[in-house]
């Protein structure tokens, strides 16, 4: 990672982590544009974790094409390694965690996104997100199954 791009991202982590409730939401925004307007931070491992924990219910609009970008980029994400594959879906998993939360009725969007996490492979290291990528499916189309997905994960140890 270039060294701009390491200082950005030190600035979003800053700004993200900051305990001050007046933490400027344009400069969060802005932070967040400087840093992902790169092509090439779709290829950083970091930059694909960060993204994936900056999820948040005041920045979900800013970060949707993102996420889209992402979709269009690792289309099939069984091609990609396993860790890769990880990272990606736990971007989507996250991603569909705040839209669930926040924004219920965002079918479109929830239904793009877990059409893309039904490409990872069939692996046990991938597991507990094709698992989460079901019962997020199951939210939507049949909430007896997600609540029988969500004992399982809860009896598991998996709370939230």
């Amino acid at each position: 990672m270039s060294t701009e791009l390491r200082d950005r991202a030190n600035l979003i982590i800053a700004v993200l982590n900051s305990k001050d409730d007046k933490t400027d939401t344009a400069a969060v925004k802005q932070a967040m544009h400087d840093f992902f307007k790169h092509q090439e931070w779709m290829n950083d491992e970091n930059a694909i974790v960060l993204l994936s924990n900056s999820f948040r219910k005041d920045n979900l609009n800013d970060v949707t094409p993102l996420v889209m970008m992402l979709i269009r980029k690792y289309k099939d994400l069984k091609e990609q390694s396993l860790i890769k594959q990880r990272r990606l879906a736990t971007v989507g998993i996250n991603y569909l965690y705040v839209l669930r939360k926040y924004f219920m009725y965002s079918d479109k969007v929830a239904f793009k996104i877990l059409s893309w996490l039904e490409s990872l492979a069939t692996d046990p290291e991938l597991c507990l997100l094709r698992e989460l990528t079901l019962y997020f499916y199951f939210i939507y189309t049949n909430d007896d199954q997600a609540k029988g997905i969500k004992l399982i994960l809860d009896q598991s140890g998996y709370k939230k």
